[in-house]
């Protein structure tokens, strides 16, 4: 317990001497364990599944890919309707890689709730969970137009959504790391993160790179 605490210590003197202009972002330490000796590790356990840093990387890398072929560039905002599945990693890290804010919508809003959510963080793009697609089927038609929307399909709840399926935007993509990664300082606008809603609309608070990871 000792030795573990120590080891805490280190990591936050190291957090506080780090700039804001620094580009030692969580996604761009990600990419670098997963090209080490780290990189066969274990990164991640759900369930049957498990996920070493190389293989998560790989999975990030082709996430990115794919937001940059449907136009997303650093600034723009992906809005994620996810549960906590390795979906919602490979998302989030993959917004992280190229400077794209994720909007980390409240899986619980439905309704009026989720609409503001929706509306307020003007997204570029929507990746809603299959699993999360009733509520959204409820206010998809107040969406504008020209936002792109794709149904990540749970491999748990697999279902047969009218919308555009994930799977399809990654496939043939490529799974090597995007060049933006190093590009982005921890100043950098990372996230929205939702109030909770419950006396009045929920209400997105800015997080940049070094408070949202």
């Amino acid at each position: 317990m000792f030795e573990r605490i120590q080891q805490l210590l280190r990591a936050g003197r190291a957090l506080a001497l780090t700039t804001d202009r620094s580009h030692s972002t969580v996604a761009l330490k990600f990419e670098r364990h997963a090209s080490g000796a780290a990189a066969d590790r274990p990164f991640l356990l759900y369930g049957d599944q498990r996920f070493t840093y190389r293989e998560a990387n790989r999975e990030v890398n082709r996430h990115a890919h794919a937001y940059k072929a449907l136009g997303l560039r650093k600034g723009d905002v992906v809005a994620l309707i996810l549960d906590n599945r390795p979906a919602f990693l490979w998302h989030f890290l993959a917004a992280g890689k190229l400077g794209v804010v994720a909007a980390l919508v409240n899986t619980h809003n439905t309704g009026e709730p989720l609409l503001h959510a929706l509306r307020v963080c003007n997204p570029k793009l929507i990746v809603v969970g299959s699993e999360h697609l009733g509520a959204f089927d409820q206010v998809r038609d107040d969406i504008d137009a020209a936002v792109r929307v794709f149904v990540d399909v749970d491999p748990d709840r697999p279902i047969n959504p009218s919308l555009a399926v994930w799977s399809e935007a990654l496939a043939g993509v490529s799974s090597d790391d995007p060049p933006e990664t190093a590009q982005h300082t921890l100043n950098d606008l990372a996230a929205y993160i939702y109030t909770s809603g419950t006396t009045g609309l929920p209400k997105g608070v800015e997080y940049n790179a070094r408070g949202a990871y």
